[in-house]
């Protein structure tokens, strides 16, 4: 079991929120509950909402993903929607960004092809490219990233900033989320 509430591990949990805590020796062969504020919300939402496949992406995993929607996106004729999960509710510096990071990705992958990001995917590439990618800066400067310094959990955010440091596509498959390894 793992999980969060305001960022700190859930009494009677195996594993909290950091980063750290989902290393192999914790995890691989396993399966994981995870309780989430709201990254739970924002992935059942998207598979309400037609997602398919549903896709979790991240600083770590970026390239992994882009690829894989890119894929999608040309195999199937589907269009790209990015949802950000946020923090309390409300959404978040970090994720934009991410979402802005993803974007350019399959930007760059799709060059020469007919591609129209809406406004909002402009904006987050905009935003994205104003921290000249700087993953770390961007957490940093985030309310949540400022709350987890405070709280002793810095490592946790050079962690979560290592962008493509990870080759893992998450997908949810409308009951569990499935680690698709590149290998």
């Amino acid at each position: 079991m793992g999980g969060e509430i305001r960022s700190r591990k859930i009494d009677g949990f195996d594993l909290g929120n950091s980063p750290g805590d989902y290393g192999p020796e914790a995890v691989s062969g396993r399966e994981v509950i995870m309780s989430t504020s709201n990254g739970t919300k924002a992935i059942l939402a998207a598979q309400k909402g037609g997602a398919d496949p549903t896709l979790i992406a991240s600083f770590l995993n970026l390239s992994a993903v882009a690829r894989r929607a890119w894929q999608e996106m040309s195999e199937k004729e589907k269009n790209l929607t990015v949802i950000c999960s946020g923090s309390h509710g409300k959404p978040s510096l970090e994720d934009f960004a991410c979402a802005g990071a993803l974007t350019k990705a399959v930007l760059i992958l799709g060059e020469g092809r007919p591609i129209s990001p809406d406004v909002t995917a402009q904006r987050a590439v905009e935003i994205y490219e104003g921290y000249r990618g700087n993953t770390l800066e961007i957490i940093e400067a985030s309310p949540h990233g400022r709350d987890l310094m405070s709280m002793g959990f810095a490592e946790d955010l050079r962690r979560a900033a290592a962008i493509d440091s990870l080759e893992v596509v998450p997908i949810f498959d409308g009951k569990a989320i499935l680690a698709c390894i590149k290998r």
